[in-house]
This record gives structure tokens, C-alpha cells and sequence, in this order.
């Protein structure tokens, strides 16, 4: 019984990862979208689309058993997820302080 619980759990964690790494994706997407229009309304819906996934993604993270791998594999997303948000006027705190702060209108 013990062998399949801890299947189970491991399993539960892979969906976890998955669903995060899936929310990257899209959370790039918008801010690929909010880049590339010249609609103003379109840019800042898809820019606020684009923080509100870097924020839920970078809470959750810390809450899922990351394997090395993992790490890898989504370390780069997160990180050109920020990157890219600090280029259309995202502010974040100092490395190390995991608060974030929106924007300033």
C-alpha cells in the first residue's frame, strides 16, 4: 500500500509541474501578443494576462518538489517570462525577495 501512495504522489507532483509548465507557455504567449500588437487595449490586457502568470507560477513553484531536471527545464521559461515583462515596464523586487510589485500606470 505504501508503494502506491508514494506513486500516487509522484504522479500528483508530474501534473503539478506540467500544469505550471503549461502556464508558462501561455503566460509567454501573452506577453509575445501584448509585444507585437499596436492596439493599446489589446497590449496592456495581454501584458496584465502575462504578470498575473509570472506571479502564480512563481508562488507555485515554490510549493512543488522540483526534480533537477525540472529545474532545468523550467528555470529559462520563468526567467524569459520576467525578462520579458521588464522590457514592456514590469518592476520587481531585489533578487532574493520573492515579492513582486505590479507596475506603475
Amino acid at each position: 500500500m505504501g508503494m502506491k501512495l508514494q506513486i500516487v504522489e509522484l504522479d500528483r507532483i508530474r501534473i503539478k509541474v506540467d500544469v505550471l509548465r503549461t502556464e508558462l507557455l501561455a503566460g509567454l504567449t501573452f506577453s509575445k501578443v501584448a509585444q507585437q500588437t499596436s492596439d493599446g487595449v489589446k497590449k496592456e490586457r495581454n501584458r496584465q494576462q502575462a504578470r498575473k502568470v509570472y506571479d502564480c507560477v512563481a508562488t507555485q513553484l515554490g510549493l512543488v518538489s522540483l526534480t533537477p531536471p525540472d529545474v532545468e527545464n523550467m528555470a529559462p521559461l520563468i526567467q524569459r517570462l520576467k525578462s520579458e515583462l521588464e522590457r514592456m515596464g514590469e518592476l520587481f523586487e531585489l533578487e532574493g525577495d520573492n515579492k513582486t510589485r505590479p507596475r506603475n500606470p
